[in-house]
């Protein structure tokens, strides 16, 4: 049963995690579209930046921008942990779902 819990809390921390850092992501990519010269916060230096990465191709799946995509996910982890934690019954499939979606969107 603790290891159970630990699973749980690892997945709540790491969903949080992500939602932040998705909600950031949306915010720097509509700062940008607002103003292409922006300075966005995820710019660390000239070769740790986000700004190239926003404006790239890649950075959107069939027209919605993946931090869209990730946010709607990070928060399906998000409450799955929080259910997991308050007891709920998961089965085994769902928690082989979990991993298979959080593998799928490494």
């Amino acid at each position: 049963m603790a290891g159970e819990r630990r699973y749980w809390w690892v997945v709540l921390v790491a969903g949080v995690v992500g939602v932040a850092a998705t909600i950031t992501q949306i915010v720097e990519r509509i700062t940008l579209a607002k103003d292409p010269d922006a300075e966005l916060v995820c710019d660390f230096s000239s070769t740790v930046s986000c700004g190239g990465v926003l404006t790239a191709w890649q950075s959107s799946a069939l027209g919605i921008p993946n931090a869209t995509i990730g946010l709607a996910v990070f928060a399906f982890f998000t409450s799955a942990a929080v259910s997991g934690l308050l007891g709920s019954q998961v089965s085994r499939a769902f928690r082989y779902v979990l991993v298979g979606l959080a593998l799928f969107m490494l």
